[in-house]
């Protein structure tokens, strides 16, 4: 029960900080059928990445996934095995 008290409290975290953003701000990822929203912003919070996000590798952008609270543990492998870009990425919206 604990558990998903941590899990409610950091999703309503998430919503208020994703309400005050900028609708173009948000990045619509879908990875092998699970819809997962953030906002470009997060995208630099990779403090091992050297290049723009434009330039990551599928192993650079599965370390970004893993770093960033919310998403799904999962995710990170998912980018790897799919072999998703940064670029491809930033690309992302709500259809893929």
């Amino acid at each position: 029960m604990l558990h998903l008290e941590e899990s409610f409290k950091d999703e309503q975290t998430f919503i208020e900080k994703f309400a005050r953003g900028d609708a173009k701000d948000v990045v619509v990822l879908h990875v092998s059928g699970t819809i997962m929203v953030t906002t470009r912003s997060t995208f630099g919070l990779n403090k091992d990445a050297k290049p723009r996000v434009m330039e990551w590798t599928p192993d650079q952008a599965g370390d970004w996934a893993k770093n960033v609270e919310g998403i799904q543990e999962d995710v990170s492998s998912i980018l790897r095995e799919n072999r998703i870009t940064g670029r491809e990425l930033l690309s992302l919206n709500l259809d893929g």
